[in-house]
Parts: structure tokens; C-alpha cells; sequence
């Protein structure tokens, strides 16, 4: 009989405690879609505790009214009032049972999991083995509608180095958080040191999002201060000016051979540039070399040899006119057995207008300009209009639009030019990208590129053997030049991403040939 009493009780506390979710969820205008199933409370725990304390005076009233001496001296009433005892025990018994459940409820308030965070790394690959060792007080997820805070992050490539601007987006209950923050990675910075500057603004940036959470408890703020080497070379930064003014130069050479029993191929480059870049004034130069060679033994045992050499020099000056207007001015000059060029110089002069203020142009952009310029040809092999060397002034309209927000990226743009002399020979080039999260886990890339070629004025007159054809190391006769390309990436499973396991990552020991 006792067993079955408990059983009842229990079953009717459930009951009430179920009751009771419900109404609050009603009060407090919850949807049960919300992220803590078990209750759906996570973001009032203050009303709970009213509401609780509001049934605590009730429980001691109930409590005092419910001694056994109370109750021994109400048995010796007449039926009538034993009914009315009845239905006031019924009560002391709910209002018990609620106060009880608010213990319960006051445990699933608080939040179950940790904080679920989403690095969306654009122009470049997150380092996610990195970040989910150094970041294991939140969930990494891999897609952004599991998300409570999505991390846009963002790069951009300067003069100097590169910059990596990280938007810290709220989501669901935090939808009202933003933050914004960058990162600067010069280009004497190694990949650790940019990965370890990306990562610390990363934990910077969430610091908000933890503030009003239990794991909020577990951290603490330290400031390593600057040692003396670094204080004296801040102070000398301060006291004179940079003695390079923001001239910033880079070198490579390089070498690559590679041999088979048929085939032979070496290749040796170089490059340098300088560069400066103020908000003012963007300037810079770069020359750079490159000589592919490539030999052949063919079925009778003769050798067939493939050169090529792409060489070539150019610079320009940018000058800012507020936010949204730029002008430059620039030349270069090409040697390349490629495109028939012996040795080819131009001058030209562009002007752009912004619709977004440059500020923001990693985020959106949307550019409309014209330039205008002068080319002088000399040719390898006589072109096929039988000209050995040629003049030429041409001009031409460009547009480009470009956006990276949480639900993907996308650009277009759009180029034309045209020779002045005559109009008949132009080119119209039209290209775009974009990479789109159509729901959960589901992706679609799309990328494409189109040109109506009609200025092939550099072609060899000889034609282009089977040999060179094959080879693809001439430029052919065409009027039109079309790429397309479709990709859909569906993932599906766990949300979390969080666990580091490099065991046998690099061996490829089940590769069918490496």
C-alpha cells in the first residue's frame, strides 16, 4: 500500500511539474524550439526565482497548518468539515509539490552545454586542429545555424602584409551582441605567429559571450607587461619616425628539377618588389622572371624540347580622394613566348569610384571605373596581321562587386576594352564566384568565366603546331573563352567539432600509389 502511494505521488508530482513548465513557458512567451529542451529557461532564471519565492510563504503556511496535532484535532470534526480538511490537504499538497519542483527547475535552468561557436575563415583556411586545442571552454561547430556566436573572419592582403578583420556575430539569445576587432600580420610574421594573433583576438572577442555564464567563473585576466627591450624599442618607434617610410621590399629566387627516364623538367625564378601604402598614396613596383624548360624523348628516340620564358616589369601610383574616389597612373612592360611578345610596353591612366566607402571593402564593395592607356608591340614571330612591331591606344570600362557576409561570399565582375584606332578589335570578360549556405549543412559553390577575345593581334602568323598544341604553351586563335563550374557540399552528423587526433594524419597508408 505504501509502494503504492509513492508511486502516485510521484506520478502526480511529474504531472504538476509538467504543469507548471507549461505555464511558465506561456508566461514567459518561450517557444519549445528553444535550444534547452529540458526547460526552456535559460535566459530567466530571475523570474523562475520570483516565481518560486512567491510559493515559498504558501509552503511554510501549508507546512504549519499540516502538524500531526493539527491534523489528530481535525480528525474529531463532523464529516462535513472532514471534506473541507480534504480539499485543503489536496491544495497543501500541490502547493508542496510546486515548491518542490522549483528545485528542479532552478537546476535545468542553468545552461547544459557549452558555448557554441562557428569560425567562418574567408580568403583563407582556419587552422581547426589550432583553435580547438586553444579553445576548449567553447564548442567549435561545424555549421552556423548551430551556432550562438558566428566569427566572420576575414582577410585582407596590403602591402606590408595581410590583415585579418573578425566580426564576433550573436545568434539565437544573443542576437543583440556584436563585436568587431582586427588583426595585423606584417610579412616577417611566420604562420604560427599569424595563427597565435588571430587566435588571441579570437578569445578576446568571446569574452563578452561568456560574461553571464557559469563557466564565466573559471576565468581570469592577465596583462604581461612589456619587457625592457620591447618598452625601449616602443619609446624609439615613438621618438622618430619609421626610418624605411613605409617602404616595404621583397626578394625570392628559386629553383625546381624534377627527372624520369622519358622526361626532364627544370624551372628557376625570381622576383622583387617594393611597396608603400599609406591612406593616402598606394604605390609600388615589382619585376619578376621565369624560365620553364622541358625535355622529351620521344618512340624513335629523338628529343623534343618545350621553352618558356615570362618576364616582366610594372608600377603604379594610387592617390585617395576621399572615401569613395580613387586615380592612379602606371606601366609595365612583357616578354613572354606565351603570348608572342618580344618585348612589349605600355602607359596607362585609371580613375574608380566606390559605392561603399573603403573602409568596409572587406566586407562589401562595389567599383565602377575607366581607363585609358598606350601599347607599343614588338613580336617574336611576325603577328597574324604581318606586323612585326605595332603602336596601339586602347581604352575600357570595368565594374566589380564583391560581398562576404555569414551566409557565404560572392563576387562579379565585369571588363571591357576596345583599341581607339579600331573598334572592331575588343575584348568584354565577365567572371564571378559565389559560395552559398542554402540551410544546414548544406552548401553550393558556383564559379564561372566568359570572354568574347577579338584583340589577338599578338598571334604568330605561322599558326601553332600540333606539338605547341598539345604542349599548351602558345596561345591559340579563338573568339570566345568559357569556364564554368558547380559544387554542392552537403555534411551531416555530429555538430560539435572539437576533438584534436593526428594519429597516422600524414601517413597515407592506404593510398592506392602516393
Amino acid at each position: 500500500m505504501l509502494d503504492g502511494l509513492l508511486f502516485l505521488k510521484q506520478l502526480l508530482q511529474g504531472l504538476l511539474v509538467r504543469l507548471l513548465r507549461r505555464l511558465l513557458r506561456r508566461l514567459l512567451g518561450l517557444h519549445s524550439r528553444q535550444r534547452n529542451a529540458t526547460i526552456g529557461l535559460t535566459n530567466s532564471p530571475a523570474i523562475v526565482a520570483q516565481l518560486c519565492a512567491s510559493l515559498a510563504p504558501l509552503a511554510r503556511t501549508a507546512s504549519v497548518r499540516s502538524t500531526p496535532e493539527r491534523i489528530e484535532q481535525k480528525q474529531m470534526k463532523p464529516p462535513q468539515q472532514t471534506r473541507k480538511h480534504s480539499t485543503s490537504k489536496l491544495a497543501v499538497f500541490t502547493v508542496m509539490l510546486l515548491v518542490g519542483s522549483c528545485s528542479t527547475l532552478s537546476i535545468a535552468a542553468e545552461p547544459t552545454v557549452k558555448l557554441r561557436v562557428f569560425p567562418d575563415c574567408k580568403r583563407f583556411r582556419c587552422d581547426w586542429d589550432f583553435m580547438r586545442s586553444n579553445l576548449s571552454y567553447v564548442d567549435l561547430v561545424r555549421d552556423p545555424k548551430d551556432a550562438d556566436v558566428h566569427v566572420l573572419m576575414i582577410k585582407e592582403s596590403y602591402s606590408n602584409g595581410d590583415a585579418f578583420n573578425l566580426r564576433f556575430i550573436g545568434q539565437n539569445d544573443l542576437a543583440e551582441q556584436s563585436f568587431r576587432s582586427r588583426f595585423d600580420s606584417p610579412n616577417t610574421n611566420t604562420d604560427d605567429m599569424t595563427r597565435r594573433g588571430i587566435l588571441q583576438k579570437m578569445q578576446l572577442g568571446l569574452i563578452p559571450f561568456l560574461l553571464n555564464r557559469p563557466e564565466s567563473a573559471n576565468f581570469t585576466v592577465t596583462y604581461n607587461s612589456p619587457t625592457a627591450t620591447e618598452s625601449d624599442n616602443l619609446a624609439a618607434l615613438d621618438a622618430q619616425q619609421d626610418p624605411w617610410n613605409a617602404w616595404v621590399f621583397r626578394s625570392e629566387v628559386g629553383m625546381q628539377m624534377e627527372n624520369e627516364d622519358r622526361q626532364d623538367e627544370s624551372a628557376y625564378w625570381g622576383s622583387f618588389s617594393a611597396n608603400r601604402t599609406t591612406d593616402a598614396w598606394r604605390m609600388g613596383a615589382r619585376f619578376k622572371s621565369e624560365e620553364k624548360n622541358r625535355s622529351f624523348i620521344l618512340d624513335d628516340g629523338s628529343v623534343f624540347n618545350d621553352d618558356r620564358i615570362e618576364r616582366g616589369f610594372s608600377g603604379a601610383i594610387v592617390k585617395s580622394f576621399g572615401d569613395n574616389w580613387g586615380a592612379a597612373i602606371g606601366g609595365s612592360q612583357r616578354t613572354s613566348t606565351f603570348r608572342n611578345l618580344d618585348n612589349a610596353v605600355r602607359l596607362a591612366a585609371a580613375v574608380e569610384y566606390n559605392l561603399y566607402p573603403y573602409q568596409i571593402s572587406a566586407e562589401k564593395a562595389l567599383t565602377l571605373g575607366y581607363f585609358m592607356g598606350f601599347t607599343r608591340f614588338e613580336y617574336q614571330e611576325t603577328s597574324v596581321l604581318g606586323l612585326d612591331k605595332e603602336e596601339r591606344s586602347d581604352h575600357g570600362l570595368f565594374a566589380e562587386y564583391d560581398v562576404e557576409q555569414p551566409w557565404g561570399g560572392a563576387s562579379l565582375e565585369l571588363k571591357t576594352s576596345q583599341f581607339l584606332d579600331d573598334t572592331s578589335l575588343y575584348r568584354v570578360t565577365l567572371r564571378g564566384n559565389m559560395d552559398y549556405r542554402i540551410t544546414r549543412g548544406l552548401s553550393i559553390n558556383l564559379w564561372g568565366r566568359t570572354s568574347l577575345t577579338k584583340d589577338q593581334i599578338y598571334l604568330a602568323g605561322s599558326g601553332t603546331s600540333d606539338e605547341n598544341l598539345l604542349l599548351g604553351n602558345t596561345a591559340l586563335d579563338t573568339g570566345s573563352e568559357s569556364r564554368f563550374g558547380l559544387s554542392l557540399k552537403y555534411t551531416f552528423g555530429s555538430i560539435y567539432n572539437n576533438a584534436v587526433n593526428n594519429r597516422l594524419r600524414g601517413s597515407s597508408f592506404a593510398r592506392i600509389y602516393n
